[in-house]
């Protein structure tokens, strides 16, 4: 039997939904964190990282695990938004800061789901 999973917070953050996404479809899948990371060309334990937010995933991670995940493409979307919050921790120029502004209020917008408040919402 694997290790007790960590609560995630998928709302947190772009690197937290993204690790909420990947535990999300690799366990649709019915897949282990074991068996996927040989599979993705990664170690089971940085996948994990990934999952728990705590490590930043490459495209190409998000490339692969969207291939043998068969998840249409979710993590490579979510991957730019990734990308600009890592680029923000990292003390990056104006840009990266208007690109956290976008990737929290596009993060509001997703955690929400169903409001109606939002255009489309029941």
């Amino acid at each position: 039997m694997g290790a007790q999973l960590r609560d995630l917070t998928p709302h947190a953050s772009a690197l937290h939904f993204f690790g909420a996404e990947l535990r999300h479809h690799r366990q649709l899948a019915g897949l282990s964190l074991r068996r996927l990371g040989p599979q993705v060309f990664v170690s089971p334990s940085q996948l994990g990282l990934v999952e728990a937010a705590r490590r930043f995933p490459s495209m190409d991670l998000a490339d692969r695990c969207d291939s043998v995940l068969h998840t249409g493409g979710v993590l490579a979307r979510l991957h730019p938004l990734v990308s600009a919050e890592r680029a923000v921790r990292l003390g990056g120029s104006e840009l990266p800061a208007i690109a956290a502004h976008q990737v929290k209020a596009l993060l509001r917008l997703l955690v929400a789901g169903d409001d109606p408040a939002l255009p489309g919402g029941s």
